[in-house]
Order: structure tokens, then sequence, then C-alpha cells
């Protein structure tokens, strides 16, 4: 009779133990690994777009308005941070302000005023708010990473 108590209760604990373990520990790693995943996304986009804005520039090339329109947008869905997100807009929103200032401004240019030189002052006197805030926004976006 001992024998077969104990086996019951051998097999109760069992039936326990397999409960706690569907029910709680597998959600646990389900989290985990979501977590892991959002985290490795956020590196890869937010690591995309700081190369993006250190190497390319807001004024590189126009092409890239739209590569950085979408880097923008991926970020802004992965940032679980209202400020990060607002961040990421104003940043968005004072490039594209750049870039058609200074067009406006290359465009008022006489054909002998067109040289690389005078294009390199306009460009640098339009991008200081833009340089001012990608450096800010990097910080901020290698903070929401760690």
């Amino acid at each position: 009779m001992d024998w077969i108590q104990l086996l019951g209760a051998v097999g109760a604990g069992a039936i326990v133990t397999k409960l706690l373990d569907v029910l709680w520990v597998q959600r646990v790693l389900q989290d985990n690994e979501k977590r892991k995943w959002l985290r490795e996304q956020r590196y890869r986009v937010y690591a995309t777009l700081a190369r993006e804005i250190l190497v390319s520039g807001p004024f590189h090339n126009s092409s890239k308005e739209i590569d950085l329109q979408f880097l923008i947008a991926d970020a802004v869905f992965l940032a679980t941070e209202k400020q990060l997100i607002e961040e990421l807009k104003r940043y968005l929103s004072t490039v594209l302000d750049a870039r058609k200032i200074l067009e406006q401004k290359l465009k008022m240019l006489t054909p002998e005023e067109r040289n690389r030189e005078e294009r390199d002052r306009i460009v640098a006197e339009v991008s200081g708010r833009v340089t001012c805030l990608s450096g800010s926004l990097i910080s901020r976006l290698r903070e929401s990473i760690i």
C-alpha cells in the first residue's frame, strides 16, 4: 500500500510540475524571446539610421530622402519611448525643411556663383540645426538600445 501512495504522489508531482512548465515557464521563455527579438530589431534599425545620419548626412543625395524616411518610420515603429518618437519626428521634419531651404537658396544662385565652394558654404549655413539634432538623436538611440 505504501508503494501505491508513493507512486501516486510522484505522479501528482509530475503533473503539477508539467502544469507549471506549460503555464508559467513557457510564457516567461516566450516573453524573453520576444524582448530579445525586439532588441535585435531595434539595434539593426537604429544602427542603420545612425550610419545614414553620420556617413551620408542629411544633404548627401536627394534620392536618399525616401531611405531616411523609411528608416525613421521603422525606428518610430520599434521605439517604445514617446520622447524618442517625438525626437525622430522632429529630426525628419527638420531635415526635410532644411532640404527645402537649401534647394531654394541654391536656385537663387547665379551661374557664376554655382561653384563647389559656394554650394558648400550654403550647405554649412543650412545644416547647423540638423547637425545639432543629429548628435542628440544618435545619443538617444544608443541609450534606448542599452
